[in-house]
């Protein structure tokens, strides 16, 4: 049975399921970029260094692949940071709005 870390509360594995649904429907277009660009970074790690080691082994196919792979990542991370900012601005002038408004 699961457990709510903040409470101690012993909750059912359907109540459980509900909330993390709840939680995962509240994430933000900025929060979903902001991991994504961490996973990027992981990609990068696996794929050079995938090149890497194709590359002692005389593996020049999968070299190829893998370069091809790196470019088309690296094309998505930066259309990915390019979202990130531009979220980020709509972000702050959303808050700067409310603070002009509020006052």
């Amino acid at each position: 049975m699961p457990t709510i870390k903040r409470t101690g509360e012993k909750v059912t594995w359907k109540e459980a399921y509900k909330r993390f649904k709840k939680g995962a429907e509240e994430v933000t277009p900025l929060q979903q970029t902001q991991v994504n660009q961490i996973g990027y970074i992981t990609i990068f790690i696996g794929v050079i260094w995938g090149i890497i080691y194709s590359i002692i082994l005389k593996q020049w196919w999968l070299s190829i692949i893998l370069t091809g792979s790196l470019v088309i990542s690296s094309t998505s991370f930066l259309a990915n940071w390019q979202k990130k900012t531009i979220l980020k601005r709509i972000e702050k002038s959303m808050k700067q709005m409310e603070i002009e408004n509020g006052n």
